[in-house]
């Protein structure tokens, strides 16, 4: 895929961007340590159709961290933001900002890049639906555990 070269990162510093376990193994694939790069969102500040997840003190979105009102993974490139992590990054980030049912660019979307022509939408879309369901499913089942919900347990959970 195409590395998005046609704003300065907008969409970097507009979005809380919810993550799975699929993609935590994208990027610990490229060498990032998921433990610095996720975050974890009220469920009362954050809405999403991700599922949440339950930690000692409430209920969360798990997302990728944010430094300096923007994605920790952007990096700062010709007066912009950039994805330091492109080819590796999460759905979510190589889906928008299509709409995974429709295929077509979400109504008032922000991103300006021209390079969707090739990208094939509904195959990303549907493994984008899998890969929330499977999240799904382990969050359901760290939820119903017993004991101490951490952030690092429901890491180790999700990475077993």
């Amino acid at each position: 895929m195409e590395a998005c070269s046609s704003c300065y990162g907008m969409c970097c510093e507009t979005f809380n961007v919810p993550v799975t376990d699929s993609d935590l193994r994208r990027l610990m694939e490229c060498g990032v340590d998921v433990s610095d790069c996720v975050g974890f969102i009220s469920i009362c500040e954050m809405s999403s159709s991700y599922p949440d997840v339950r930690l000692d003190d409430g209920y969360y979105h798990m997302v990728l961290e944010r430094l300096g009102g923007a994605c920790v993974l952007a990096i700062r490139a010709g007066g912009g933001l950039r994805c330091g992590v492109h080819g590796h990054h999460h759905l979510a980030c190589q889906l928008y900002p299509i709409n995974a049912v429709t295929g077509k660019p979400k109504k008032g979307h922000i991103c300006h890049f021209k390079g969707f022509d090739g990208v094939d939408h509904a195959g990303l879309g549907e493994r984008n639906v899998r890969e929330v369901r499977g999240y799904g499913r382990k969050v359901r089942a760290w939820n119903q555990t017993r004991g101490e919900h951490t952030v690092e347990g429901f890491l180790k959970h999700l990475l077993e």
